[in-house]
């Protein structure tokens, strides 16, 4: 599906397409949102929280889907909502290798994880 350089803003719209069970490539490219990730350095992160949302992508941008990000993404768990994002997950982080900025939370052991992982 081609949805490239149009105002896609909100992990919500993006959702939507998660309806779709036949859809497996996706165009993005060119969204406030996705150029929100990109100009903070992020791209790969944006694929993995694209994948969150939608895991039956096999191409996403005109590029095959890695093993390595659909891991990520179903390490990180689904996604829900929101306008643009403000921080990559903790899993799209670490695959970005940049720092994630989820909140942290003590485990029942007292170690420290990130929330949602």
């Amino acid at each position: 599906m081609l949805a490239s350089n149009n105002r896609v803003t909100a992990w919500a719209e993006v959702e939507r397409l998660g309806g779709l069970t036949g859809l497996t490539e996706l165009m993005l490219a060119g969204n406030p949102l996705a150029t929100e990730y990109r100009d903070r350095g992020d791209a790969a992160a944006f694929r993995v929280d694209v994948l969150r949302r939608l895991p039956r992508l096999v191409k996403l941008d005109g590029l095959s889907v890695e093993a390595a990000e659909r891991a990520a993404a179903a390490a990180a768990g689904p996604a829900a909502g929101g306008g643009l994002a403000k921080a990559p997950s903790a899993a799209a982080a670490a695959l970005a290798g940049a720092p994630s900025t989820a909140a942290k939370a003590p485990s029942a052991a007292g170690s420290v994880r990130a929330a949602g992982a």
